[in-house]
């Protein structure tokens, strides 16, 4: 959990240093997005020690709200242009995610 944490808060400042009026700045969105969705999923596909399967739910919800941010921003910053409701869905979904993950780290804090 601590390589995953490592690597969330790595793509966060990532994603949060990306220059908005770069010319890149969507494909470097939707990257880091990509590569911070692979993480959650791969945190889903670890096996849970009986000790915390009550984290189990938090952990799977966690990992389908990141795919279905990094699908909607992918929705978003299509070719056909800027989808302002899709981006709106998508933000909304990661940040669904993250409280997920929040949730999850407070758990491993008090157990």
């Amino acid at each position: 959990m601590s390589s995953f944490s490592n690597t969330i808060s790595s793509l966060g400042r990532a994603i949060d240093s990306i220059d908005p009026n770069s010319a890149t700045a969507s494909a470097e969105l939707l990257n880091d997005l990509d590569q911070m969705n692979t993480a959650f999923q791969n945190m889903a596909a670890l096996t849970i020690p009986a000790d915390y399967s009550d984290v189990e739910t938090l952990v799977y919800e966690a990992a389908a709200y990141m795919n279905d941010a990094a699908s909607l921003y992918h929705d978003a910053y299509s070719e056909n242009g800027y989808n302002d409701e899709y981006a709106t869905q998508a933000k909304i979904q990661y940040d669904n995610a993250m409280q997920r993950l929040t949730s999850i780290g407070q758990y491993f804090k008090e157990h």
